[in-house]
């Protein structure tokens, strides 16, 4: 009779280690998903910037081109222009309008 009384001792005192090892994985796959999800993020953010950056060049491009045109056709020598300013990685860029003159 020890024995069984042995085993059912042994089973009870299982079941809170083995309840406790089943939480802790599933933290784990939680973690693991969570990495997965803040990686695909930063590639996402990485590409966006890398994309943001090609559009601020083409818009200063086509700013230029302006500015050329309506010197060419003697505009007023004094005209508005965005400046890009890019800023730390955590913030967004910004665009400000600064009056130039030529």
């Amino acid at each position: 009779m020890s024995t069984t009384t042995e085993s059912s001792t042994a089973s009870v005192a299982q079941t809170p280690a083995v309840s406790l090892f089943q939480r802790a994985h599933q933290k784990m796959q939680m973690l693991q998903r969570i990495d997965a999800q803040v990686s695909s993020l930063l590639e996402q953010r990485q590409k966006a910037q890398d994309e943001l950056r090609s559009v601020q060049l083409e818009l200063n491009e086509e700013i230029d081109k302006v500015a050329r045109s309506a010197e060419e056709n003697g505009a007023s020598s004094r005209r508005i222009r965005p400046v890009i300013i890019a800023h730390d990685e955590d913030e967004a860029p910004m665009m400000h309008l600064t009056a130039a003159v030529a």
